[in-house]
C-alpha cells in the first residue's frame, strides 16, 4: 500500500522539492517517507476519532511537505479530541 501511494503521489506530483515526491529528482526513499507519513496520519486518525472523512483524507493526501506531515502525525499522538 506504500509503494501505490508513494506511486501516486508521484503520478500527480509537479512543483518544487518540498518533499520527495514532488520533486523531478526525488529519490525512492524520499517518496516512501511521505507516502508512510500520510499513511500514518490517516492510521492515527481514524483509531483515535474514527472513519476519515473524505475531504479530510484528500487534504492530508495533499500534503508534500515531510515536516508538516511529520508535525501532523505527533500532533495526532497528543490531542484528546
Amino acid at each position: 500500500m506504500v509503494w501505490q501511494l508513494a506511486e501516486r503521489l508521484e503520478r500527480e506530483a509537479a512543483g518544487d522539492r518540498v518533499c520527495g515526491s514532488r520533486a523531478p529528482n526525488a529519490s525512492p526513499a524520499d517518496r516512501l517517507m511521505t507516502a508512510a507519513y500520510v499513511l500514518t496520519g490517516l492510521r492515527q486518525g481514524r483509531r483515535r476519532f474514527g472513519e476519515v472523512d473524505e475531504a479530510v483524507r484528500q487534504q492530508i493526501e495533499t500534503i508534500r511537505n515531510i515536516d508538516r506531515l511529520e508535525d501532523l502525525t505527533e500532533r495526532l499522538l497528543m490531542v484528546s479530541s
